[in-house]
């Protein structure tokens, strides 16, 4: 397998996703998502999901062109109903006041609905961390 910089592995698998029917601000955060993963290791959740990605894309298993919808019912609490689309984009446009909102009130919450599969969870976490927070990812699925 050929080494890529992260910054071609980015670029490929935006115009993979945009390719495969993905819209610019839904390839955006899934690529860097997905390039997060595979440069901590996380193969799994890496490049190699971004098959799984495009694939689930083309049979209409997860529509990426999905347009969430944000709800804040308190000042720390964040809800996105993501249309079942991937849940990046919500969660990028929710970041920057989630961040406040923990840093106001000592904690925030973020929890999504209706969503895809998002990856490595670490990615959201980390994210968090380089901001000097503390935070917690979980997720739940079915059978």
């Amino acid at each position: 397998m050929p080494n890529l910089s992260p910054d071609k592995a980015l670029n490929l698998t935006r115009r993979a996703l945009l390719a495969c029917g993905a819209s610019e601000t839904v390839a955006r955060p899934v690529a860097a998502s997905l390039v997060d993963a595979q440069c901590e290791g996380l193969d799994g959740v890496g490049l190699a999901h971004a098959i799984d990605y495009c694939e689930s894309l083309l049979a209409g298993r997860v529509d990426g062109r999905a347009e969430y919808m944000l709800e804040k019912p308190t000042p720390l609490i964040f809800r996105a109903d993501v249309k079942f689309g991937f849940p990046h984009p919500a969660f990028d446009a929710s970041f920057d006041d989630l961040v406040d909102a923990a840093e106001h009130y000592g904690m925030s919450l973020y929890a999504s609905r209706n969503g895809y599969t998002c990856g490595a969870l670490g990615y959201f976490v980390r994210r968090m961390a380089e901001r000097g927070l503390t935070a917690l990812a979980v997720t739940n699925a079915g059978p």
